[in-house]
């Protein structure tokens, strides 16, 4: 009987060390994703394509939903360029980047997002355009 309630309460012990209450996996498996995850893990890299092609070198990206994220944008092109992320294309601005002088990267830090297929473009040149698949 004293070994049971012993081995009770080295479990609760136990449990309570590793972050976990007792309860389901589920709560602690939130925990643990929400806080083991660092920002470069979660970095998204855009590049502008040099030459007058006005174009990224991806039209999807990905990201997760619920956090912010870092998001690369490199310009090796001659021209400025942005990029802003909508609800659809035409949609509400969901963020918007500052310019990007030709040569130069910025690192926007884009603010948690909604769950769907957002539309991302260049403002100064809406021809640059894809999709921002954002997942839970």
């Amino acid at each position: 009987m004293r070994t049971a309630a012993l081995m009770a309460a080295l479990t609760a012990v136990f449990l309570i060390g590793c972050g976990g209450d007792g309860s389901s996996g589920e709560s602690a498996s939130a925990k643990q994703s929400g806080e083991s995850s660092s920002a470069s893990d979660d970095a998204v890299l855009i590049v502008a394509e040099p030459g007058a092609t006005n174009v990224f070198d991806a039209d999807r990206l990905e990201a997760a939903a619920g956090r912010p994220f870092p998001l690369e944008l490199k310009n090796p092109d001659a021209e400025p360029h942005n990029l802003s992320v909508y609800s659809s294309k035409g949609g509400e601005s969901l963020f918007r980047g500052d310019f990007v002088d030709p040569g130069k990267d910025i690192t926007y830090e884009i603010p948690a997002l909604p769950v769907g297929d957002l539309y991302f473009q260049c403002d100064i040149h809406p021809e640059m355009f894809g999709t921002l698949k954002v997942s839970a």
